[in-house]
């Protein structure tokens, strides 16, 4: 990113959002739990008391990338815009989208409020 502006003269390159495509279920959770400093972080509270595993989905939209936290309940699964990340790596830019989530306390979920969105499963 060059300046204040959030200008970025050219789009990140795939490495900084994309999966790597032969990546496992397990190396993909593992991927998550690094970004994240613990598996134990990812944990979402439900209302109900209830407990899910939420992880970061990384989105490029023009020139930028945007995160997104994802987890499932009730049959469903709920996404969460978290923020934009310009990291040069897909690990820099999940661990950017970690710490966006702590920081604004987006671990706890209050039900479906609008402003977040339902994805199809």
């Amino acid at each position: 990113m060059s300046g204040d502006s959030g200008w970025r003269g050219a789009p990140q390159s795939e490495d900084a959002w994309r999966p790597a495509p032969d990546q496992s279920p397990v190396e993909r959770a593992l991927e998550q739990d690094l970004a994240a400093r613990g598996r134990h972080v990812r944990v979402i509270k439900l209302p109900d008391g209830r407990t899910t595993r939420g992880s970061i989905e990384l989105k490029q939209s023009g020139r930028r990338v945007y995160a997104y936290l994802r987890f499932y309940t009730e049959g469903r699964t709920h996404c969460r815009y978290v923020g934009r990340v310009d990291g040069e790596t897909r690990q820099e830019n999940l661990a950017a989208a970690w710490h966006i989530v702590m920081r604004k306390s987006l671990l706890v979920w209050n039900g479906f409020t609008g402003n977040e969105s339902r994805a199809e499963t």
